[in-house]
């Protein structure tokens, strides 16, 4: 399915908002022995879109690349979102994925989530030792109301619309 979207980016740390701290939530980085608890939030998240036909094993599969890095936001021992990311070994990296359960969304989770992994983005090298120069995403505008403006509040620009394969 081709869905227009949005392509955003940030291509120097100091162009990062960060969203006020919520001083409850704990990110949890995890392997790809999580894809069942991946999987099944990204259903939670975003049913039937995307990846929500997806199996678990698919998912492993997914989070298995040393270049791909994965966590899942808490609030206490309850998973309230998760992302993914991909180091690009060009100094590049995605926000491949990125959302919390529709429950905990409005209360400054997604923008604490985004500003913490951004920031980690930044001060991580790829798997080569390449420096970040460029934090990126693609979304899409009906998402959900708070996405783009979230990411724009946050210091990311708009670089250009297309489909998600462009």
């Amino acid at each position: 399915m081709d869905r227009t979207g949005v392509y955003l980016e940030i291509t120097d740390p100091k162009q990062l908002r960060a969203a006020p701290e919520v001083p409850e939530l704990v990110l949890d980085e995890v392997s790809a022995s999580a894809a069942p608890t991946i999987c099944r939030l990204y259903n939670e998240i975003w049913e039937d879109s995307g990846r929500s036909g997806w199996s678990p094993e698919r998912w492993a599969g997914e989070l298995s690349p040393p270049h791909i890095r994965t966590w899942i936001a808490k609030i206490g021992e309850q998973p309230v979102g998760f992302a993914e990311i991909g180091w690009q070994g060009n100094g590049h990296v995605a926000i491949v994925v990125i959302g919390v359960i529709p429950s905990f969304q409005g209360r400054g989770i997604g923008g604490d989530f985004l500003s913490r992994l951004t920031r980690l983005a930044w001060k991580t090298p790829s798997s080569e030792g390449r420096s970040t120069t460029r934090v990126w995403l693609w979304t899409v505008p009906d998402e959900h109301p708070h996405t783009i403006p979230n990411y724009l509040s946050r210091g990311f620009r708009e670089t250009q619309r297309g489909n998600e394969a462009d």
